[in-house]
């Protein structure tokens, strides 16, 4: 049977902000939480990214419309997860077809009439031994 990691967890009890715990955790104490523990509600983790760029461009398109950093982080966000979406459902269609066309090619190879009798082999002229002729 396999066991699920633990996580030792070091916090101060009142910084737990949307991190929810199912056991009690008691101001200036540490226990080690199992990982099963730990309940993640909405905006558990609040996103911290430490670039000068991120910033600066955050920065910019938030002044082009008027938004604030945040919602152009996450309006930025949500055109980029659409359109990966997108590329990927392209990519499933695009691979699909291709099976549909190699699937047409074998049907209309199969469907040809064998004009020669001979085997491969005779064919391509070798021996019993494998030797050309």
């Amino acid at each position: 049977m396999r066991k699920t990691p633990q996580a030792l967890v070091v916090f101060a009890a009142g910084a737990l902000g949307d991190l929810q715990t199912k056991g009690p955790v008691t101001h200036g104490r540490f226990r080690r939480l199992h990982l099963s523990e730990i309940v993640y509600t909405a905006g558990a983790l609040p996103l911290n990214i430490r670039s000068e760029e991120a910033n600066q461009l955050a920065a910019e398109v938030a002044i082009i419309t008027g938004e604030t950093k945040t919602d152009a982080v996450i309006q930025s966000l949500k055109e980029r997860l659409d359109r990966l979406r997108l590329q990927q459902e392209a990519r499933a269609v695009k691979q699909e077809s291709r099976r549909d066309q190699l699937d047409r090619i074998a049907l209309r190879c199969a469907a040809r009439p064998i004009l020669d009798q001979r085997r491969a082999d005779e064919i391509c002229g070798y021996d019993a031994n494998g030797l050309p002729c």
